[in-house]
């Protein structure tokens, strides 16, 4: 019997969390079923939740080349409880944005939250905890692991210029395949009037 896709619920809170800080900032938080298909959308602030509301699984959201990476997340969440400290990529409009990803089950369903830190991360789940007391025990969890883990200011510094690199690289690609096809019309045309005047 196949499962019903349910629409995912938008929070009405979502606006509670958009202040000055997480307004401008690459982050997102959804409510996922054991099964990681996301239920609720908190906050989406990279463009990564369906316009028109269709049910998508967690791994879906993410680019091709971290899809599998996605299922070993979901993976140690179904054997932890939570899963921290995850770098996935997620296709964005101007190319590939790079997130920490950090999860927990709890009764009300797994939290998922992504963003450019661990510090970020951990922001986001106070934010949460507070405009959703439901999942406030999961948050707690999500921040008490991210704060034990050390993060010097240089790996996050290797870290932007990585993204950097990688968004830069994958605008080459599209600019590259753009000039590519235009090049083939050219052929067609030329090949086009050489039948001609033949």
């Amino acid at each position: 019997m196949a499962a019903q896709a349910t629409r995912p619920r938008q929070s009405k809170s979502v606006q509670n969390l958009s202040n000055v800080e997480s307004a401008h900032s690459p982050e997102f938080a959804a409510v996922c079923d054991r099964d990681g298909m996301v239920r609720e959308w908190i906050r989406d602030g990279i463009g990564i939740s369906d316009p028109h509301g269709a049910a998508r699984g967690f791994v879906r959201l993410l680019h091709e080349s971290n899809h599998e990476k996605g299922l070993q997340f979901l993976t140690e969440l179904e054997r932890r409880e939570t899963a921290i400290d995850w770098d996935m990529c997620f296709p964005v409009d101007n190319g590939v944005k790079v997130l920490r990803v950090a999860g927990c089950r709890s009764d009300e369903g797994t939290l998922v939250v992504g963003g450019e830190s661990a510090l970020k991360l951990s922001r986001l789940c106070e934010a949460i905890g507070r405009s959703h007391p439901r999942l406030d025990a999961a948050c707690s969890a999500i921040a008490a692991e991210l704060d034990a883990i050390p993060q010097p200011d240089e790996d996050i510094s290797i870290y932007e210029q990585l993204m950097r690199m990688y968004n830069e690289f994958a605008r080459l690609q599209r600019d590259y395949a753009s000039q590519n096809s235009q090049l083939r019309r050219l052929a067609d045309d030329k090949d086009r009037m050489m039948n001609m005047a033949v």
